[in-house]
């Protein structure tokens, strides 16, 4: 890293059997600075935070069910990027989406769960 050589320049052994293809490997985390890759986990959380106090006010005007299914909706478009991104940046956008659809999926899905439970008769 302190040389500064090219990725191409430094490869994995794939073939050792200690070998681990994850992200460190797919989006060159080797080299990056300790805050980057730091900010991988943080992103969802800051998504969490962004939202967490007006989801539920959402929930509450527009319906738990609708917000249960936009944000699941809206998980499902973040995992499948997840899957077929291919730099840091845009890991960290669908980190953060991933993140605020958080409250809609645990606040308004449990409780939307709870209406239907029979014990509430």
């Amino acid at each position: 890293c302190e040389k500064h050589l090219p990725r191409d320049h430094y490869k994995y052994d794939e073939d050792q059997d200690e070998y681990i293809d994850n992200w460190v490997d797919q989006y060159s985390l080797l080299c990056e600075p300790k805050w980057r890759i730091g900010l991988i986990g943080s992103m969802y959380f800051a998504g969490i935070l962004t939202t967490i106090l007006i989801v539920p006010y959402i929930i509450d005007k527009c319906g738990r069910k609708y917000t249960t299914i936009i944000c699941n909706f809206i998980l499902i478009i973040c995992t499948i990027g997840l899957l077929i991104a291919t730099d840091i940046t845009s890991l960290y956008i669908l980190l953060f989406f991933a993140g605020t659809s958080f409250g809609g999926r645990l606040i308004g899905g449990l409780n939307w769960l709870i209406e239907w439970c029979p014990w509430r008769q």
